[in-house]
């Protein structure tokens, strides 16, 4: 079965031909086939650690709004329950050596423009379906 990449690239291709025998500029050049999508890992995440084991593990490279996702996560145990901005910086603050640093207000903000968190209400938060990206 051809996949619709494989399709768009040979109709480029016949395109191409085409506007060169009539001499033409190959104008379908200045086009770009869209590839697909990198698919999201599947990592499977241990919630049984305790707090600074599993911080270590997992918040590594981590930028500041994905750290933020992954203590909801861990507060959460993946799942979706609810958790309040209090909750969240109590528990970073116990970490805070593992994190490399405090929490920041705007991590939050940035974790929800990913589409990684929802706020229901003010101060908040609950994991998206999608909070694994965080790995990508």
């Amino acid at each position: 079965m051809t996949s619709i990449q494989d399709k768009l690239l040979q109709a480029k291709s016949l395109i191409d031909e085409a506007l060169e025998e009539m001499g033409g500029v190959a104008e379908s050049k200045k086009f770009k086939v869209p590839t697909a999508k990198k698919a999201t890992k599947d990592v499977t995440v241990d919630f049984s650690t305790n707090e600074r084991a599993f911080f270590k593990r997992y918040a590594g490279k981590l930028a500041g709004p994905k750290k933020f996702v992954l203590v909801l996560a861990y507060l959460a145990k993946g799942g979706e329950t609810t958790h309040t901005w209090e909750e969240i910086t109590h528990l970073w603050s116990k970490v805070e050596g593992v994190m490399g640093g405090a929490c920041a207000g705007v991590y939050g903000t940035r974790a929800k423009e990913q589409d990684w968190v929802d706020s229901p209400k003010s101060g908040s938060y609950v994991l998206r379906p999608n909070w694994k990206q965080i790995f990508d």
